[in-house]
């Protein structure tokens, strides 16, 4: 019984077949669509019956329902080409074909699997869940590797690989290479530049074997390896971001040039990098410098805001300007001045200067009062009226109510007592007693 495997759903699809004769064995040929007796029937998985196949006339290779054409009597005797029925592969798994009735013919059986898969699909097999586009390409299963073959020679830190690799520079750089066969198997390292010229790959670290023309090597894509890494690393700097690094000036610290920050050019002289105060973050808050040591050779050209509490010693000052008014200290230290530039008469450590001195003498002696000015007598009218009001008053007044309260007129009413002032009748002040009985004092 023969056996053929078909794509579920598919439709149109022609198959041969070999008829022989049923005493012999030999091939049968000259059978037509309508040579007498034949017949065909299929039977698909889950019918309870046959189904008869009406045969058609056909040409070679255009099928036809039921189509039955032969191939070559003389070169391929007993094959013919049969159309199958869609109706007999359209929904179903398997599907069982049987001619039978001409002359002479052994009965011809035929079973069609039917498969969900395309094993004629070159790129995904008919496989749904797999990419359909060629390994490698876009949309495809990416390739595991992007470049193999044999090399044509090696050197310590170097291997040039095949002719046919690719003419363009660095295209291989940051990928694995694997020498997996020939001198140096079992070797891996990292390719770090590569000349598409010469074919000449760089590799970052030396080969523990030296490869050669026989080593045959696999560059894996990989790209470049990052890693997050807590602690501390050793490791072997030679390049950032493709670009070698230098050799530094102090072994184990990295020189580094710092060209942009967030995409800004850094200013500042070589070596130096500048701080861009008005750009720095939050600048209108205060910004904690504790434990930094700011040195200031230029002038300071102004500043806003009021400067608070200095803690500390204060160093040597350079290229402030005073004015011609204010002397200039050159050292200060614990509240001292210690050294003075641009002071009249060099005074002593510590002292004030002349100018300071006149300055204090001559206010001094202003506000000094004269001998004549304490001794000049004060003339007091005792015809003053006497004041009625705690307001300020002259010593004539003051010495008036005193007199009015020593000798003037009092009465007492009640809980009311008046005092009258020298002539008895004009009334300087009343006061309230606590009892009109027995007073203990006024209010």
């Amino acid at each position: 019984m023969a056996q053929q495997n078909f794509q579920k759903g598919t439709t149109s699809k022609l198959t041969r077949i070999f008829i022989q004769n049923s005493t012999t064995g030999a091939p049968i040929t000259g059978l037509v669509y309508n040579s007498s007796g034949l017949q065909a029937y299929y039977i698909k998985e889950g019918d309870s019956s046959t189904t008869v196949i009406t045969l058609a006339t056909a040409v070679l290779g255009t099928w036809t329902s039921g189509g039955f054409k032969e191939v070559d009597s003389t070169n391929m005797p007993g094959i013919y080409e049969f159309g199958v029925p869609n109706a007999a592969i359209a929904t179903t798994n398997s599907c069982f074909i049987y001619l039978t009735g001409a002359t002479s013919m052994a009965p011809c059986q035929l079973l069609l699997e039917l498969e969900a898969v395309n094993n004629q699909d070159a790129v995904h097999y008919g496989l749904g869940a797999l990419p359909n586009a060629s390994y490698g390409s876009a949309g495809g299963i990416p390739a595991q590797t992007i470049r193999g073959g044999t090399a044509q020679a090696g050197a310590a830190s170097t291997i040039t690989l095949d002719a046919s690799a690719s003419a363009t520079n660095n295209l291989y750089n940051n990928q694995v290479i694997f020498i997996s066969g020939g001198t140096g198997a079992g070797q891996s390292n990292i390719i770090t530049s590569y000349v598409g010229a010469t074919k000449v790959a760089t590799v970052a670290n030396a080969w523990a074997v030296t490869p050669d023309n026989t080593s045959v090597f696999v560059i894996m894509a990989t790209g470049p390896s990052t890693a997050t890494v807590s602690g501390t690393v050793n490791a072997n700097l030679t390049q950032i971001l493709g670009t070698a690094v230098s050799t530094p000036a102090t072994a184990g610290i990295l020189d580094v040039n710092v060209k942009n920050i967030a995409g800004t050019v850094s200013a500042g002289a070589a070596g130096y990098m500048a701080l861009d105060w008005a750009h720095i973050n939050a600048p209108t808050t205060v910004q904690n410098l504790s434990g930094t040591t700011i040195s200031v050779t230029q002038a300071v050209a102004s500043v806003s805001g009021a400067v608070g509490s200095v803690t500390g010693n204060v160093g040597g000052v350079t290229g402030v300007t005073f004015p011609s008014t204010v002397a200039s200290p050159t050292n200060i230290t614990a509240g001292t001045i210690t050294t003075v530039t641009n002071l009249t008469n060099a005074p002593t450590v510590g002292d004030l200067t002349a100018t300071m001195k006149a300055s204090v003498t001559t206010a001094a002696t202003a506000a000094t009062p004269t001998a004549a000015a304490v001794t000049t007598p004060v003339t007091i009218s005792l015809s003053q009226a006497i004041p009625t009001s705690n307001t300020v008053q002259t010593i004539g007044d003051a010495l008036n109510a005193a007199r009015a309260q020593g000798f003037g007129k009092w009465t007492i009413s009640g809980t009311t007592i008046t005092l009258y002032a020298g002539d008895g009748t004009t009334v300087v002040r009343t006061f309230t007693l606590d009892s009109s009985t027995a007073p203990t004092q006024r209010t």
